[in-house]
């Protein structure tokens, strides 16, 4: 019997527990019952269930969910579509990992390019051909190396699922490059000149010098009673004062999402850039978190999980949007300078509200390099 070991729970809404334990006891049905938030549950076998629906057809019986065999041959019937298309998926996919579908060639020198390329097919790599084992990728690289030997330094081979990424340096023949003999620092912006380090030539500013962007800072002229007696490449270090004023627009109206106690699970398969969902997702907003169960050639099936987010809109003080702001203008600026410049000081300027959103404006000082040489371009 398919159904020996299944058993069906369910409640009965129309009778007492007293009255439909009496009943189904005298008829020698054996059952479970058990309660959930005082609601009387239960459990029988699918032959006593049965026997239930047909002699006392007058219970309000709900059923709520098969367990053993029916429950899983319930299960194939209502998603046999998808698990055929796994199924389907798999086989395709397992036919597929062993196929090469794509050469990545990566370099942006288009002469190597084509030296690569034609190398590649000479050997054999192309698209739409039969995976090569490790070793004889080797093989492969090691005679195009050979074959053009004055065009490649390094190169490698790599299998990443259906396609091959061949990593090529270009060989380059080393040629020692003159210094320029002569050069000058100048500013690159306006600032308020905080520190000089000189290591060639003449500083011509000190500490607390205003100057304007392209004044010379370091020259590489040495000057000996005013008249030039050599000329080198200036080098120096120049760290000035540099004022900016940051204008953020921040709607004071925003969208928070929140998460709620809605989950659905999933299984996903992945194979390169193809996804399988397995079963359709019901929620309407959500964010997913996959974890690796198993993986086999190439392919990679994951449990999801997926847990709502609900959007609510949500209003700033005029303390969280300055707040915000300044966070806001702060990241801008780091953008912008080095790690061995910094942030002295930070200010609201201004703040309007207008239509909803408060403009404001920040001043920030920082301190950072501000020399750039005439031979950088």
């Amino acid at each position: 019997m398919p159904f020996k070991n299944s058993s069906v729970i369910f409640k009965i809404t129309n009778y007492s527990e007293y009255s439909v334990i009496k009943d189904l006891t005298q008829n020698q049905i054996n059952l479970k019952v058990f309660h959930s938030k005082n609601i009387a549950y239960y459990e029988v076998n699918l032959k006593d269930f049965n026997k239930i629906k047909k002699y006392f057809f007058y219970y309000d019986i709900k059923t709520i969910r098969y367990k053993g065999n029916k429950y899983w041959l319930d299960f194939i019937k209502m998603y046999y579509l998808s698990i055929i298309g796994l199924l389907l998926s798999i086989i395709f996919i397992s036919m597929l990992s062993n196929l090469i579908v794509d050469i990545d060639i990566q370099t942006s020198d288009q002469r190597l390019y084509q030296v690569v390329k034609q190398g590649l097919e000479e050997e054999g790599i192309k698209p739409f051909t039969v995976k090569k084992n490790y070793d004889n990728l080797n093989i492969i690289k090691g005679n195009i190396k050979n074959k053009y030997e004055s065009d490649i330094d390094w190169l490698e081979i790599k299998n990443v699922g259906m396609k091959y990424i061949v990593n090529v340096e270009k060989r380059v023949n080393n040629q020692i490059k003159e210094s320029p003999k002569y050069c000058n620092i100048y500013a690159k912006k306006n600032g308020l000149i905080k520190r000089v380090k000189t290591y060639q030539g003449v500083s011509l500013v000190a500490m607390n010098d205003y100057v304007q962007k392209d004044d010379l800072l370091i020259s590489g002229d040495i000057n000996v009673n005013e008249k030039t007696v050599n000329q080198v490449c200036a080098n120096g270090v120049v760290y000035a004062e540099v004022w900016y004023i940051i204008n953020i627009k921040i709607p004071l109206y925003y969208n928070d999402y929140q998460i709620t106690n809605k989950i659905r699970n999933n299984i996903v398969i992945k194979h390169d850039n193809y996804e399988f969902v397995l079963f359709k997702n019901r929620l309407e907003n959500y964010k997913s978190k996959d974890e690796l169960i198993w993986e086999i050639l190439g392919i990679r099936i994951y449990k999801r999980k997926d847990v709502e987010i609900v959007k609510k809109i949500k209003k700033y003080s005029e303390e969280e949007a300055v707040k915000k702001a300044n966070e806001l203008a702060l990241n801008k600026i780091k953008m912008k300078i080095e790690n061995d410049e910094k942030i002295i000081k930070q200010k609201v300027l201004q703040k309007q509200l207008i239509d909803s959103t408060m403009n404001i404006d920040i001043f920030i000082i920082t301190e950072e390099k501000i020399g750039y040489s005439n031979i950088e371009g």
